[in-house]
């Protein structure tokens, strides 16, 4: 029987382009996926990504990374920080603060590889199974 792991990734949208944060999460995305589709493909787990698109007033929620209904920084220890996006800001015309994350002491302006990978991991109750070459 398949499960479904549904991947929403939040992102500001102004005529079509985004921001140079969020497009790194996105392109991260996609490879933890890649790297992680055989061991979930086993497990019986099917993967849908849904690409959220905000407007200029949804800001707040742009770069969030939700799997199946729940942010990204309650299935793992990764805390949410604010700070200036100078990419949303040439987008908007206006100074903008966007979601970056603290992920094992580290800020980043996009969510990094081995974030995805461990809540991916803890959502399909793969980290329990044994160690991954991924973390």
């Amino acid at each position: 029987m398949n499960k479904t792991l549904l991947i929403r990734w939040y992102r500001l949208d102004v005529d079509g382009q985004t921001c140079a944060r969020c497009a790194v999460t996105q392109e991260t995305l996609i490879d933890a996926i890649r790297h992680l589709e055989g061991q979930l493909d086993i497990a019986g787990w099917n993967v849908v990504i849904e690409d959220v698109k905000l407007s200029e007033d949804q800001i707040e929620k742009s770069n969030l990374c939700e799997i199946n209904g729940l942010p990204i920084e309650e299935i793992i220890d990764l805390k949410v920080n604010m700070n200036s996006c100078v990419s949303c800001s040439d987008l908007t015309g206006k100074a903008e603060f966007c979601r970056s994350v603290i992920y094992k002491g580290t800020i980043y302006d996009a969510i990094p590889y081995l974030a995805i990978v461990d809540a991916i991991l803890t959502v399909s109750h793969l980290k329990s199974v044994g160690p991954s070459i991924f973390l």
